[in-house]
């Protein structure tokens, strides 16, 4: 009788593992249905190029990479205009006119580049240039005198570089067809965002600026780990989440109202996944058992996300809220797991952004690090 219980649990076993292989591959098929090469969309970033060309009197090419580059037709669509608006900055901020350009050694035909290529199950684009890189200075000024910064006020390039992805930021005086309208950085920034991906900066003097976007590789379905939130399950898609970390790794402080992680010399603000999903906290949270920290890339550094624990990583497919349930930030979709529960799916980064720091629950602590008398740095 045990052996024939055995038996048929051993045929059930390989008939599910058959139903998972084929569920994968109607998956893949119907995502390659989806999936069109990039270099569908190069004739229009030609074209923005030479137009913006024309509008500045600046001499500018444009040369473009990864053109077989499978992606989402949804997401590449949805992605054109931001790159046509970094193409236009890059000529009208970035590249200098001529005869600055002869003057600093470099050629006088400037040089935008823009690549496409798959990492994972990302995809990622860079947009770079060869112009002269962020006017620290000008956008200084204009925060000041937007009240974003108070005269004097220490600020790095870093922070610089996040305020110019504020809404109606221009470091123009005068609005142009191409510039000084308002119309910033900060829809680049929002697109991303809403195609479930995350933009990044870097600007070099006299060199250039470097716009990375890493964006899904499809919308139909996200890669997410499945995390334990009290008596439910929440999915969290893992953009930006670069490293899962056990608490007892760590040292959780608290610090007045807000909290910290601290890993060796790393420190990051940190939130409880009651306080992102702005939940009540309860008060006998630790009894659950250690928690897993989830460190997460926002667009002001990596924070960390305390949660009971990670259940699985997963592929799943993110089925839309419907018309009528309103937009709820942070939320991009829900999910069905394999349990046939219906739970949400978290865009962290987004929540992070809109989290307010609360007080931390004194019962919550993880294992003391050696060094635990060194100072602490934000």
């Amino acid at each position: 009788m045990g052996r024939a219980v055995s038996d048929h649990l051993g045929a059930l076993d390989e008939m599910l593992l058959t139903q998972e292989r084929m569920n994968r591959e109607t998956q893949e098929a119907v995502m390659q249905t989806r999936m069109v090469p990039a270099k569908s969309v190069f004739s229009r970033l030609q074209r923005s190029m030479r137009q913006t060309c024309r509008l500045t009197g600046k001499q500018v090419e444009l040369a473009v990479a990864g053109g077989d580059t499978l992606m989402d037709s949804e997401m590449l669509n949805g992605i054109v205009d931001p790159l046509m608006h970094l193409l236009r900055n890059a000529v009208d901020h970035g590249i200098e006119d001529t005869a600055e350009r002869r003057i600093a050694g470099k050629p006088e035909v400037g040089e935008v580049q823009i690549g496409f290529q798959r990492e994972g199950s990302n995809i990622l684009i860079r947009c770079s240039d060869d112009g002269a890189g962020i006017d620290f200075a000008a956008v200084r000024r204009v925060a000041e005198e937007k009240s974003l910064l108070h005269p004097g006020e220490e600020a790095n390039e870093d922070a610089l570089m996040r305020i110019l992805l504020q809404p109606n930021f221009s470091t123009r005086e005068k609005a142009t067809q191409t510039s000084g309208r308002g119309v910033g950085l900060d829809v680049v920034f929002t697109a991303a965002a809403q195609l479930g991906g995350n933009l990044r900066m870097e600007s070099r003097a006299g060199a250039g600026c470097v716009f990375e976007l890493r964006l899904p590789a499809t919308l139909m379905s996200s890669h997410a780990l499945v995390v334990r939130n009290g008596a439910s399950m929440v999915a969290g898609t893992t953009r930006a989440v670069e490293q899962l970390i056990g608490s007892d790794e760590g040292e959780i402080r608290s610090l007045g109202d807000a909290m910290i992680f601290r890993r060796g010399d790393m420190v990051y603000p940190a939130f409880t996944m009651e306080a992102v999903l702005g939940q009540v906290q309860e008060r006998r949270a630790a009894e659950r058992g250690a928690r897993t920290v989830i460190l997460v890339r926002t667009g002001n550094g990596v924070k960390a996300v305390l949660a009971e624990g990670v259940v699985s990583s997963r592929e799943i497919v993110v089925k839309s809220l419907g018309r009528y349930v309103p937009v709820v930030r942070g939320i991009v979709g829900a999910t069905i797991l394999g349990d046939g529960n219906v739970t949400p799916v978290l865009d962290l980064p987004e929540l992070l952004r809109a989290a307010h720091r609360g007080p931390l629950d004194a019962t919550v602590t993880g294992a003391r690090t050696k060094d635990s008398a060194a100072p602490l740095v934000r």
